[in-house]
């Protein structure tokens, strides 16, 4: 079943409450088609932004990086293929989001320390 699911999601990426059904029901959303494109590639390259970010908050790949290591990784990314620049600075915003959460999460021991050292001066 999540292999239909997967499917029906990237060709429903315009229909908004269809993909969040898919994904009620734990649709892949990382699983690509035989052309490496994935649903987010379909959403970006559509100006589906209200699909994109509920792809995105449901889990979507955003650098296109595979998922296993034998995974291909795909020539385009959905950014490559966005419909607009607001698809674009959706895009990017939420990745530089995920970076900071990253790099928040990495250093979260060191930064009372520098907070507090910091207080002394």
């Amino acid at each position: 079943m999540a292999a239909v699911q997967s499917i029906s999601l990237r060709k429903t990426a315009g229909y908004l409450p269809v993909v969040q059904y898919l994904l009620d029901q734990r649709a892949d959303v990382n699983k690509a088609a035989n052309d490496g494109w994935t649903s987010m590639h379909a959403a970006a390259s559509n100006g589906h932004a209200e699909v994109l970010t509920c792809l995105m908050d449901g889990g979507a790949s955003l650098t296109g990086k595979p998922i296993l290591a034998t995974d291909p990784v795909p020539d385009v990314l959905p950014i490559d293929v966005a419909a607009n620049e607001d698809i674009i600075r959706l895009i990017r915003r939420r990745r530089a989001q995920q970076l900071i959460r990253k790099h928040t999460e990495e250093h979260e021991e060191v930064y009372p320390l520098v907070l507090k050292r910091n207080r002394r001066w």
